[in-house]
């Protein structure tokens, strides 16, 4: 009986004698760790410092001890402001977050906008519009387009009065008077046209185109 309570004792031991010696190994462990850390750090910040003596040694021409120290002072007196314009940058960072859906929001309504101008066709227009007046700057000389600038004015009159005395609507209902089709349904015989061309709207067109020709004739440019 004896032996068993002594066997069980050293049994105990032994296991609180393996715990202990578990717990110095992981300390020693630890205390290599940090000692390894503590070269490695030491060794960086050697690195570190060796490193700056050097910049510093090639930035003493410009920058004096003096103009350190005055910084140093002045970035003390002014931690209150420092700490204000972080404050203000952190309330800036808080806006732009509250700002970013908005601006989504209105990103997306571009391109709804953008998508309903390209369905009603008005990149296309613009697209073969800048075509043509492409075409146009092609085929045309230095000379021409000289010209052309130099009448500006005069074209923009001469459509003006176009739209004035709405000569286009005119010019649509004539030709459109003028078609195969229209002209299919009317029967014209000798007396009605010899009539049409008596008629006092033939004579005033008559006179128009006479008119016309006769001032384009005569045209000179120096009276003008």
């Amino acid at each position: 009986m004896e032996d068993k309570e002594l066997k069980l004792q050293i049994y105990e031991l032994n296991k609180k004698l393996d715990l202990v010696l578990d717990e110095l190994d992981y300390q020693k462990r630890q205390r290599m760790e940090k000692e390894d850390l503590k070269e490695d750090l030491t060794r960086v910040a050697r690195g570190v410092f060796d490193s700056a003596v050097i910049e510093l040694e090639g930035m003493s021409d410009s920058i004096s001890t003096g103009d350190i120290l005055y910084l140093g002072k002045k970035l003390l007196r002014n931690i209150n402001n420092l700490t204000a314009s972080f404050e203000q940058l952190e309330s800036l960072k808080d806006l732009a977050a509250d700002v970013a859906p908005l601006g989504k929001d209105m990103f997306q309504k571009l391109l709804d906008s953008l998508d309903k101008v390209d369905r009603k066709g008005y990149f296309l227009f613009i697209r073969e519009t800048l075509s043509i007046l492409d075409n146009i700057v092609i085929s045309m000389s230095d000379e021409e387009m000289k010209n052309i600038s130099k009448n500006a004015g005069n074209l923009i009159n001469l459509i003006r009065l176009i739209s004035k005395e709405n000569i286009i609507e005119k010019t649509e209902f004539a030709l459109k008077s003028m078609s195969e089709n229209e002209l299919e349904k009317r029967n014209y015989s000798y007396s009605s046209t010899l009539k049409g061309i008596t008629s006092p709207e033939m004579r005033k067109t008559l006179a128009y185109v006479t008119q016309f020709i006769k001032q384009f004739t005569n045209y000179n440019p120096q009276i003008n």
